[in-house]
């Protein structure tokens, strides 16, 4: 057998039912260290008391945020969610999305697959158990990230079906990650603001400056949220994608330092600038490390599409403790930050499934007469209200 189920339900209280699952789900991010006062030191069992609370805290807040992202999902009493998983994900984190299932009063099934299987390259879910617990689920967690999508039989399985794709590794990442229905609300207005624009300018003080009509591009706006039969939503989400015909791309692309090459998972610290002709990067210019690393990126794509320029977007997500990052701190690439985060300009290049993503946190981006983007902050038209900028702090 190739996977594993099991099965739980909890009825009545909406509390943990298996508190004691959840107890080492969190490695608490907070190191308490003895203070020192005229030589006074704090007992130690007063920092074991406190590192305890810590992780509780820490603990129940990641249940609070996955909560809430199944409930804007419409997880709900009674009906079957399924959370699925490799033998090689990280075990807490499929424990506690299950948990939360609970709590919400599901019926949960956790399915593990074996790990094997991906890297072989077969299908993951090509199982009579697997399709089977797919087949009778109304809400489907994909706690790996890259199970469900490119799955056949999943295709075949899950029309009547809401699915969540997480984007996240371990359980710590929750640290920075947010849930508020405010997201979707203001993507939907981007949507909208799109719906009818003609023209989209990316421009900085830095020397970029792209401009292309948008009147016949394809829309993707990734809101997190599953909420109708067949729905297959990203979470972390916040990313906006406009694919424009092919050819209609041409201007300078100037990345500085500070800018971001999420899929190298790299912070550049060198100038490097990108000539883009007729939809496509025609030259990288830069002799730096920064420079190799894009122009080798490329020729890595290996396909004839490698250097096409296949879309441009931007993220509206609020992450919790991004503003405190220093310019070169790798937490700026965490999950949910990275092209995702609020007010970065995101370049994506060749063709899908073989992309490359490069990413501009100082430009401004606008639509038709209306800035959305202003020095890599969001406008006016697409900001958060008070209440997610306070759910983010």
């Amino acid at each position: 057998s190739c996977a594993a189920i099991s099965s739980t339900h909890a009825a009545g209280s909406p509390q943990p039912t298996r508190p004691h699952r959840v107890v080492s789900a969190i490695t608490a991010k907070t190191t308490l260290r003895p203070a020192r006062t005229q030589g006074w030191q704090v007992p130690g069992s007063v920092v074991d008391r406190l590192e305890r609370r810590g992780a509780i805290i820490n603990t129940w807040r990641a249940i609070d945020t996955i909560t809430r992202q199944l409930e804007q999902c419409r997880a709900h009493a009674g009906e079957t969610a399924t959370v699925i998983a490799t033998d090689a994900d990280d075990v807490e984190l499929r424990q506690l999305v299950a948990l939360c299932l609970e709590r919400l009063e599901c019926h949960v099934h956790e399915l593990v697959v074996r790990s094997g299987t991906v890297v072989r390259g077969d299908d993951p879910v090509d199982n009579e158990a697997v399709a089977a617990a797919l087949l009778h689920s109304d809400l489907v967690v994909d706690v790996n990230g890259a199970l469900v999508e490119p799955s056949r039989v999943c295709a075949e399985l899950l029309d009547e079906a809401r699915v969540l794709v997480v984007g996240l590794t371990t359980v710590g990442e929750l640290d920075a990650v947010v849930s508020h229905p405010g997201l979707a609300r203001r993507m939907d207005r981007a949507a909208g603001l799109l719906r009818d624009a003609t023209t989209l300018t990316v421009d900085g003080q830095t020397g970029t400056s792209i401009a292309l009509d948008i009147s016949d591009a394809e829309l993707t706006a990734n809101t997190g949220v599953a909420v109708d039969t067949g729905d297959l939503a990203h979470w972390p989400a916040g990313d906006v994608w406009i694919r424009p015909r092919e050819g209609k791309a041409t201007g300078s692309i100037v990345m500085m330092p500070g800018d971001l090459l999420p899929d190298a998972r790299h912070i550049l610290r060198s100038p490097v600038r990108l000539e883009l002709e007729g939809g496509h990067v025609v030259e990288v210019l830069g002799d730096s490390g920064d420079g190799d690393i894009i122009r080798s990126s490329l020729e890595a794509l290996g396909t004839e599409n490698a250097y096409r320029a296949d879309a441009i977007g931007w993220g509206m997500n609020s992450t919790r403790g991004g503003a405190s990052l220093a310019l070169f701190d790798p937490g700026r690439l965490a999950a949910g930050r990275g092209p995702r985060a609020a007010g970065v300009v995101n370049l994506r290049i060749g063709q899908a499934p073989t992309t490359w993503t490069i990413s501009l946190t100082r430009a401004n981006l606008r639509v038709d007469t209306t800035p959305l983007i202003v020095d890599g902050d969001l406008g006016a038209a697409l900001a958060p209200d008070i209440y997610e900028r306070a759910a983010s702090e």
